[in-house]
């Protein structure tokens, strides 16, 4: 009995290790801000800030949703750590009802203005709060 109680108790003591080392890593911060595409407030699309390794940052990469000109790493994002970072904007106008013949039926969805549109930043190691303007040569077959 002593032995299966001093087995469960190590069991326990290491499970207690692990946990409080997942707890641990870099600091990270939380990003929010405003993004308009062609100066008008971009409907909907996705930010990730990834650390920019060519400048020496590691790190996990955070993300966040666009809505209405908008986004937020706190509210259905993850944030990030601080120095230099690559933001990528995937930017998408209002959803629109079009014919997918694969489907063959009429499907609604958002329209892309465009894709990967890349940004160098400085992020502070301290929540931020960041403005991004994508122009509209970002769109595909803008000149």
């Amino acid at each position: 009995m002593n032995r299966r109680f001093a087995g469960i108790a190590a069991v326990l003591a290491l499970l207690s290790v692990a946990s409080c080392g997942r707890s641990s890593g870099p600091a990270m911060y939380d990003v929010s801000g405003a993004v308009t595409f062609d100066g008008k407030p971009l409907p909907m699309g996705r930010m990730t800030f990834v650390p920019d390794s060519r400048a020496g940052n590691t790190g996990p990469a955070g993300h966040a949703d666009i809505a209405d000109g908008r986004f937020d790493t706190r509210h259905g994002g993850r944030g990030t750590v601080g120095g230099p970072h690559l933001v990528y904007i995937d930017g998408y106008g209002e959803p629109q009802t079009v014919f997918d013949a694969d489907a063959g039926e009429n499907v609604t969805k958002p329209v892309r203005l465009f894709s990967a549109y890349e940004q160098r930043v400085e992020l502070p190691n301290a929540t931020a709060t960041m403005d991004f303007e994508v122009p509209a040569s970002a769109a595909p077959g803008a000149r």
